[in-house]
């Protein structure tokens, strides 16, 4: 199964959540700490997901979520 990859930007309005290759975002939320729950769930339902992060500095990281 192929990887799936949700991207977190910031946005003058909000933090997109972004699925890469997508031209759409999947959710867009006022807070990070929003976006990145959304973007953790949808990583987590596909099961072979991962989330990265491109701070609004322009640094990049992969964000890993607790386990639940």
């Amino acid at each position: 199964m192929a990887e799936i990859v949700y991207w977190v930007w910031p946005r003058p309005a909000g933090w997109m959540v972004q699925r890469e290759g997508s031209e759409r975002a999947a959710a867009i939320r006022d807070t990070r700490d929003e976006a990145l729950a959304v973007a953790s769930e949808l990583a987590r339902s596909a099961q072979s997901g991962r989330v990265y992060v491109q701070e609004a500095d322009g640094d990049l990281y992969e964000h890993q979520a607790p386990d639940e």
